[in-house]
């Protein structure tokens, strides 16, 4: 089980840090400071999703031990509504404060593209509503539906950002991950949520 979070973490990895290295590929050295700088800035949002989903993994796994699916679809619906309300309320704080933000940490004469900004925030809501459901599936190790998922959006999405770039600049590379992420975890999540549910013996 250890190895297959291990090798799932590497996939996870592989496929949510390539951004750089295309950017890289596709633009010029100041655009991937800027692409760097942003992302790293919105990188607080995902820390707020690990921050909620982390804690349920122990709570999931022995409620669907005891078999209180109750509490777990109970649990899991308000911990969705609340990740992706958090992940939002936070996004606009930092749409509307980016510059603000960039001038504090980097000087006079530094911005933060709109587009860029809310296509991370939007790519941010999407992880956001994943979240807890691919905690329960965590709880009891059931993750085939995750190395199917994540396998197809890594295979989806690489090509896909090369794609959106020339067509929506900078903002077009979490949007691609965004729709991806859409198109082929968020089933994954639905119906490997369900079938870890499918899986409990109710007492």
């Amino acid at each position: 089980m250890g190895l297959a979070f291990f090798l799932l973490s590497i996939l996870t990895s592989v496929s949510l840090n390539v951004d750089n290295l295309i950017v890289a590929r596709v633009a010029d050295l100041p655009t991937v400071s800027q692409f760097a700088i942003t992302t790293k800035l919105f990188a607080l949002l995902a820390l707020t999703v690990t921050l909620v989903a982390l804690p349920l993994w122990p709570a999931n796994g022995e409620a669907l031990a005891r078999g209180d699916l109750d509490w777990v679809r109970k649990t899991t619906r308000a911990m969705v509504l609340f990740s992706v309300g958090a992940v939002a309320v936070g996004g606009l704080v930092l749409v509307l404060a980016r510059n603000l933000i960039a001038q504090l940490w980097l000087g006079d004469g530094h911005a933060i593209s709109l587009g860029l900004a809310l296509s991370l925030t939007v790519w941010s809501i999407v992880i956001a509503f994943c979240s807890p459901f691919f905690s329960v599936q965590n709880s009891v190790g059931n993750l085939g539906y995750q190395y199917v998922g994540w396998g197809l959006f890594a295979l989806a999405s690489i090509p896909l950002k090369f794609v959106f770039y020339p067509l929506f600049g900078l903002a077009g590379i979490p949007l691609a991950g965004a729709a991806a992420y859409a198109v082929f975890l968020v089933p994954t999540a639905l119906l490997g949520y369900r079938a870890t549910l499918g899986r409990v013996v109710v007492p």
